[in-house]
C-alpha cells in the first residue's frame, strides 16, 4: 500500500499567495534591509530610548549591507544589471555597467525591483524634508540614508539606459549587415511597396475604366446639361462640339 508523502514546506504555498517572479530570495532580500532599517528609525525610539549612538550604529549597518546587496546581488539577479563606479588615475570617477540578457528578465522581478528601490529613496526624502524643518537630530542619519539609496537608485538608471543604448546600436548593426549581405532582397522589398503606393494612388485618383456599347463601336464621351438629358458626341453635328 503507497503511503502518502508530505511535500516540501515550500510546495505546500500556493503560487498565488507568494511570490510571483523567478527570484523569490533575492526579492526578499531586496527589501528587507531597507524595511528593518525604515522601521528601526520610525519606532526604534521604544526599544533603544535615549541610545542615539546604537540607533544610528544599527541603522547605517542595516543600510550598508543594503546598499551592498541591492548593487551586486539583487540587481544581477532581478533584471540583470549591475553597475560599479572607478577612480582614474587622474581622479575622476568613470561610471562601469554590465547588462545580461535583458529579455529574459520576468517582468514581476523588473517592477517589484524598480517600485522598492525608488520608494526607498522617495520615503527617506520625505523623512529628510521633515528632519530638515526641525528634528536636526536625526538629520546626520537620513542623510546617509537618501544618499546610498539615491546612489543605487542613479547607478541602475544609468545602467539600463546604457544597456537600451547598446540594443538599438546592435539592431542598427544588424539591419546594415543585412542589408550589405542581401542587396537584391532589400531592392526586391522596396519595388514592391513603390508597387503597392502606385496602386493605392491609382485606386483613388483615377476615375471608372470607359465602357463601350460594344466590341466594335469606339467610346463616345457623354455630356451632361442641366436639364438632366445626356448627349453623346454623335448627336451634334460637325464642329459643334
Amino acid at each position: 500500500m503507497m503511503q502518502d508523502v508530505e511535500p516540501p514546506f515550500e510546495n505546500t504555498i500556493s503560487s498565488s499567495r507568494r511570490y510571483k517572479g523567478n527570484h523569490p530570495t533575492a526579492g526578499f532580500f531586496h527589501i528587507i534591509f531597507k524595511l528593518v532599517a525604515y522601521l528601526t528609525y520610525m519606532f526604534g525610539g521604544v526599544f533603544f530610548g535615549d541610545s542615539y549612538i546604537l540607533f544610528f550604529v544599527l541603522i547605517i549597518l542595516l543600510l550598508a549591507a543594503d546598499f551592498w546587496t541591492v548593487k551586486n546581488v539583487t540587481g544581477r539577479l532581478m533584471v540583470s544589471l549591475r553597475w560599479w563606479n572607478e577612480i582614474q588615475e587622474d581622479g575622476t570617477n568613470k561610471w562601469q555597467f554590465e547588462a545580461g540578457d535583458i529579455n529574459s528578465v520576468h517582468s514581476f522581478d523588473s517592477t517589484f525591483f524598480w517600485v522598492v528601490l525608488f520608494g526607498h529613496v522617495v520615503l527617506w526624502g520625505v523623512n529628510f524634508v521633515v528632519a530638515l524643518l526641525g528634528n536636526w537630530k536625526y538629520l546626520p542619519l537620513v542623510t546617509v540614508a537618501l544618499c546610498l539609496g539615491f546612489a543605487n537608485a542613479l547607478g541602475y538608471s544609468k545602467c539600463r539606459s546604457d544597456a537600451r543604448k547598446r540594443i538599438e546600436l546592435w539592431l542598427a548593426q544588424e539591419t546594415v549587415g543585412m542589408i550589405a549581405k542581401n542587396p537584391d532582397l532589400v531592392t526586391a522589398a522596396a519595388v514592391t511597396s513603390l508597387g503597392s503606393v502606385r496602386d493605392v494612388f491609382s485606386s483613388r485618383f483615377s476615375g471608372p475604366a470607359p465602357t463601350a456599347t460594344g466590341p466594335d463601336v469606339p467610346f463616345q464621351p457623354q455630356y451632361a446639361f442641366p436639364g438632366g438629358t445626356a448627349y453623346t458626341a454623335s448627336h451634334f453635328g460637325p464642329g459643334t462640339v
